[in-house]
């Protein structure tokens, strides 16, 4: 069994992050709220802004486990398994600095690119599927 998990500082980047845009969100709408010129639908799409930013941080996996045939994706609100032969991209492009992209069938998930071990659940993926690709270079290799 392999496993990569995220450093408390990157933890931490993973709440405040949304934390900030929620922030920030409720001043530009407290600041539009007092003006009587700003369109009520500014507010929806504010709300988005702020369920967005949410929910996208929460689905980033704080630690990935690689047990027999299936990787494990743990998220502060879902768990997620997928099958290791299901597995087909493994996206670590410079262009896409934070994250690193484990595309499967069904589902993506989105790594953080400096995850302490990473290279090691990357490694293990691809040992046990050979079909996988790897776009780019992983964190840790040599």
């Amino acid at each position: 069994m392999v496993t990569a998990t995220t450093t408390k500082r990157q933890r931490a980047f993973l709440w405040l992050v949304p934390a900030a845009i929620t922030l920030g969100v409720v001043a530009f709408a407290a600041a539009a709220l007092s003006d009587s010129r700003v369109p009520a639908p500014l507010s929806w799409l504010a709300a988005f802004f702020v369920v967005f930013a949410w929910f996208a941080y929460l689905s980033v996996p704080r630690r990935v486990i690689v047990n027999g045939a299936e990787v494990i994706f743990e998220c502060p609100i879902h768990n997620v398994s997928v099958p290791i032969a299901d597995i087909y991209k493994i996206d670590a492009r410079a262009w896409n600095r934070g994250f690193v992209i484990v595309r499967a069938k069904r589902r993506r998930a989105y790594l953080l690119r400096e995850m302490p071990n990473l290279f090691a659940v990357v490694a293990e993926i691809i040992q046990r599927n050979h079909t996988a690709t790897v776009v780019g270079r992983v964190p840790g290799a040599a």
